[in-house]
């Protein structure tokens, strides 16, 4: 069989009558308790085994059982009496504790986590054992303080002042209840306070050892050894007495203080108030305290340590320039004054008001985001401030954070963002609740037409989802619109609508536009050319008046086109008759002009002649009168002689007869032309003919 089953080995107690503290209902009525085979303790008054099952079932917080050894002396039935009274106690103290507060008294007092749960008497094997149970320290995260002190003794040192005093201060509240109920420890040491450094607490064991007094004058007796922490008046006892061995001493509610004193002084420093001396026996402190005053010491002193040499230094600077004044205080008073005087020793309360005085808690000055909602996909910024912290945490992902800060989140969903705050004293919670809210959604927003003529009408539509308001901009004028909607328009010129919308938070806006272009229709005023008939040689201009035509191109017959949109004229060197005509338009509407016709003619007295003749464009359609010549300008002429112009297939007769010239016209006239050109160019004619 190998040592994990030799270990595991188990011994049940059958017990005959139990006694619960009542700090957990599972102990109300136990019947049978499992223990493993062997004790992993052992002290003067018992063995200490691990517990297994009670009721056959494993227990929801952890035990160990102390069996108590039975002697001539009958010890057991003091130590198993002392039990028995402290629960009775507790038990009363631990209800008054939750009506008032609804916490249990282990929880309101950490230092007393190692209560009894349950005390028993039974048998193993026909066997009579007395004993009790208690919570398994170790296994809840604490450590024996004495093995720190062995072992781990640079890593405590390394702890924060802050959870050292905390520390204290639950040594020193756990005693000020047990003061209260009137229980003398007797037996504080090392070995009997367990410390858990995560969670700053320490707690007492071996209440076995102490005693209960009916009143706070009375001195019992109880069971003591010599030890570092012991009260000078209870080492005068075991010093007349005797050292070897337990001895029956007188105590009383003052002895505690001192050792609570060399305990507190021990947590923050890990030494004994007096660990320069080379002996802490009365004999040599006696001596001490009629030369100096804790904690000063020459270093020639016959009684100086000299093994703690280095330390001595830096430990008085410590206290005397680091450790808060107010516990300074109190430790030279309770070790000047309180040695050899008990009543001078500083009191439980106190010792909890000067260690409570320095639990300055973190406080959250403050914890904001910029806004308290935000649009999906956005960003926002989270800060923060915060006091006397050790450690920040934020939930939702962000994790440990510096005690100060601002930074940016996005969050997907509304959050409530926990800022959790703590140091050695205390802790403190404080959250912000951020909603994310959806994007305004434009599902519609247009103009039924884009382009319309002028005087025509078109409706503008839409349609608008997750929107705290809607407004509409029409040419610097804005009203308010509904989510959904639409109306007729009739813009007289091109027109920008724009919507614009809020979003749910208020702040965000966006911005769509829709322009609607407006048309008129295309006029053409004028298409005309300077002439009609025109050597090869001279050019023509091609004149045009035109409105609303945002194109216009210029073409002839044989198939050539420009766009001259940016001009009003064109000059022009032709060749061979050629006709013109131009095409305008616009996003809407088009129009084209009339032809014009320009002829090509082989010299200029064909020119000058054609040029006589009316155009049909413009001579008034009612020209056909006589005209009035000046007979002395007119040369000799073949008056017989008919001129044939064809080109604008008319007949120009001259009959000087009677004096007038007549001429014959195709009535397509479109506009009057000075008949007295006519005239002259005739009259320079024959001149020249």
């Amino acid at each position: 069989m190998n040592n994990h089953n030799t270990r595991i080995v188990l011994k049940t107690i059958q017990i005959s009558t139990s006694l619960s503290t009542n700090l957990l209902s599972e102990f109300q009525n136990v019947q049978t308790i499992e223990i493993e085979n062997k004790p992993f303790a052992e002290g003067a008054f018992g063995e200490v085994y691990v517990c297994l099952k009670v009721n056959g079932q494993k227990p929801s917080v952890p035990q160990v059982i102390k069996l108590f050894k039975e002697d001539s002396q009958n010890k057991q039935d003091h130590n198993y009496n002392t039990i028995r009274k402290l629960q009775q106690k507790i038990d009363v103290k631990n209800q008054q504790l939750k009506q008032n507060s609804g916490k249990i008294i282990t929880d309101s007092y950490p230092a007393l986590k190692g209560l009894p749960q349950f005390s028993f008497e039974g048998n193993i094997n026909g066997k009579l054992y007395r004993g009790f149970a208690s919570t398994n320290l170790k296994k809840i995260g604490f450590e024996e303080f004495i093995d720190i002190l062995d072992k781990s003794y640079k890593e405590y040192q390394k702890i924060s002042i802050d959870k050292k005093m905390l520390i204290a201060f639950h040594l020193a509240s756990g005693f000020k209840l047990l003061q209260e109920i009137f229980f003398i420890h007797a037996d504080l040491k090392p070995e009997a306070i367990f410390i858990n450094t995560k969670s700053n607490e320490c707690a007492i064991i071996d209440f076995d050892s102490g005693t209960i007094t009916e009143n706070k004058d009375d001195t019992p007796n109880t069971w003591g050894a010599p030890n570092d922490w012991v009260a000078p008046e209870i080492w005068e006892q075991l010093k007349q007495i005797g050292s070897g061995g337990l001895q029956q001493v007188k105590v009383n509610l003052l002895s505690d203080l001192w050792s609570v004193a060399v305990g507190i002084h021990y947590i923050l420093t890990t030494t004994h108030p007096l660990f320069y001396l080379n002996e802490l026996s009365p004999r040599v402190t006696k001596e001490y305290f009629k030369k100096y005053k804790w904690p000063e010491i020459a270093e020639n002193e016959p009684f100086f340590n000299e093994r703690n040499k280095t330390q001595y230094i830096p430990v008085k600077n410590w206290l005397q320039n680091t450790l808060p004044n107010s516990i300074y205080k109190q430790l030279y008073n309770t070790v000047n004054y309180g040695y050899l005087n008990p009543i001078q020793r500083t009191t439980y309360n106190e010792w909890e008001k000067v260690l409570s005085s320095v639990q300055v808690p973190p406080i959250i000055t403050q914890f904001k985001s910029n806004s308290k909602q935000i649009l999906l996909g956005n960003e926002l910024t989270l800060e923060w401030e915060i006091q006397n912290s050790t450690s920040v945490k934020i939930d939702n992902g962000i994790g440990i954070v510096k005690s100060s800060d601002v930074i940016s989140i996005k969050p997907s969903k509304n959050t409530i963002y926990k800022l959790m705050a703590k140091n050695a004293f205390d802790k403190i919670e404080q959250t912000l609740e951020i909603e994310v809210l959806p994007p305004p959604k434009i599902v519609e927003f247009k103009s039924k037409h884009q382009k319309i003529g002028y005087g025509n009408t078109t409706q503008l539509v839409w349609n608008i989802e997750n929107a705290q308001n809607v407004e509409l901009n029409i040419g610097g004028k804005t009203e308010i619109l509904t989510n959904k909607d639409e109306r007729n328009i009739n813009p007289t010129e091109h027109t920008k609508y724009v919507l614009i919308i809020t979003a749910l938070d208020g702040i965000t806006k966006t911005e769509k536009e829709v322009t609607v272009k407006v048309f008129k229709k295309i006029e053409i005023k004028s298409f005309t050319s300077d002439f009609i008939f025109v050597v090869q040689s001279i050019p023509i201009t091609l004149t045009w008046e035109v409105e609303n035509a945002s194109k216009i191109i210029i073409e002839d017959d044989f198939g050539k086109q420009r766009d001259v949109s940016n001009s009003s004229n064109l000059i022009e060197h032709i060749k061979k008759d050629c006709t013109y005509r131009i095409r305008c338009s616009n996003d809407l509407f088009n129009a084209v002009s009339e032809k014009i016709s320009i002829n090509l003619v082989q010299n200029k007295y064909e020119l000058d002649l054609n040029g006589l003749v009316p155009r049909f464009d413009q001579i008034l359609p009612d020209i056909g009168k006589a005209i009035n010549l000046d007979r002395d300008f007119i040369p000799s002429l073949d008056y017989e002689k008919v001129l044939n112009i064809q080109t604008i297939d008319c007949n120009l007769s001259i009959d000087l007869s009677n004096g007038e010239i007549e001429t014959k016209i195709a009535k397509k006239i479109t506009k009057p032309k000075i008949i007295k050109i006519i005239v002259e160019k005739l009259k320079s004619y024959i001149q020249t003919s």
